[in-house]
């Protein structure tokens, strides 16, 4: 399994590869580019694979997220309204409380 500094490089070389992003050492950039846009990049990438507590923050209403319960490793996608969540499949509301949520 790879660690998570080999899936984001691998991620950023993917990328590259396929013309989404420059390949900063063959198109001849400084080296700081890719310094900056790689550290930029995993900042992001971490930051989107935090859990946010409900008790905290609340997501947009009618966007689907990633919900889970603390007691649980159960995970599904839900959206919220009117201060209920559902589900996002068949719109019937869920079957259980989320404790935390986090962007897709």
């Amino acid at each position: 399994m790879k660690t998570k500094e080999e899936e984001l490089d691998a991620r950023i070389r993917g990328m590259q590869a396929g013309g989404c992003i420059p390949n900063f050492e063959e198109d001849d950039f400084h080296a700081g580019n890719l310094y900056g846009f790689e550290n930029g990049f995993k900042a992001g990438y971490e930051f989107a694979q935090q859990w946010i507590n409900v008790n905290d923050e609340l997501p947009e209403e009618n966007v689907y997220v990633l919900v889970m319960q603390d007691d649980s490793d159960y995970t599904d996608i839900a959206y919220l309204e009117d201060d209920e969540w559902y589900y996002s499949n068949n719109d019937l509301q869920l079957s259980f409380n989320p404790t935390h949520w986090r962007n897709i």
